[in-house]
């Protein structure tokens, strides 16, 4: 019963290497009571004549179930490896995956970090020899954007420096300086210094307005 339940062939196979151990049986248990009872010789010939076609023909079936279950054991094995190998490409298809995504991250990063911090770094560069650079275009709405609002913050008033000491260089000592904050000290300094020189300017002016009223009346 517990070879029919297991078997995975034709049930048929097993009932016939039943139906063959059921008929060997009865010569196996006769040749046993014959050496029992001493009739050695009988048991002998009947186990070469008889017994020995019904043991062939038991084997015969047996070696059926054997052989089918074999086969059964061989697919599971190769189940088995190919469940493997495909386990072992998913697995290998993963870390790619994985490899060629971090690949992408970091490029990403790179791409939207670096870069502008790069460009930045620049600009800064060019403020710092004294270039009028251009307010720079702000597409982003995060730290980097914030820094770079920051950067044309500072752009605007060395604009407005360069405004202010163009205007004085020409003699016009009227416009003012917007400071930037209570802490602006250049900004500070140079509105003291159009104010001086704008004092100068009129002082200047009075000495020699006075100068020549004097000449004209000396006249």
């Amino acid at each position: 019963k517990k070879v029919s339940e297991a078997y995975l062939g034709d049930e048929q196979d097993v009932q016939t290497a039943r139906m063959a151990f059921i008929a060997w049986k009865p010569i196996r248990d006769r040749v046993l009571l014959m050496r029992r009872i001493g009739r050695t010789e009988e048991a002998a010939e009947l186990t070469k004549t008889v017994a020995a076609s019904h043991l062939e023909d038991l084997d015969g079936k047996i070696q059926v179930l054997a052989a089918f279950a074999e086969s059964k054991a061989i697919e599971f094995l190769d189940n088995t490896y190919q469940t493997r190998d495909r386990t072992i490409l998913v697995m290998i298809l993963v870390l790619i995956g994985t490899f060629l995504l971090s690949v992408l991250v970091a490029a990403y990063i790179t791409q939207g970090i670096v870069n502008p911090i790069s460009h930045l770094n620049r600009v800064a560069a060019d403020i710092a020899k004294g270039m009028n650079v251009p307010p720079q275009e702000v597409e982003r709405r995060d730290e980097i954007g914030m820094l770079i609002s920051s950067f044309n913050e500072i752009i605007e008033a060395n604009g407005k420096i360069v405004s202010q000491a163009k205007a004085i260089s020409a003699g016009d000592y009227d416009s003012e300086i917007e400071l930037r904050s209570e802490k602006d000290e250049l900004g500070r300094a140079i509105s003291r210094m159009t104010g001086s020189l704008k004092r100068s300017r009129n002082e200047s002016l009075r000495q020699d307005w006075f100068q020549n009223g004097l000449g004209g009346l000396n006249e």
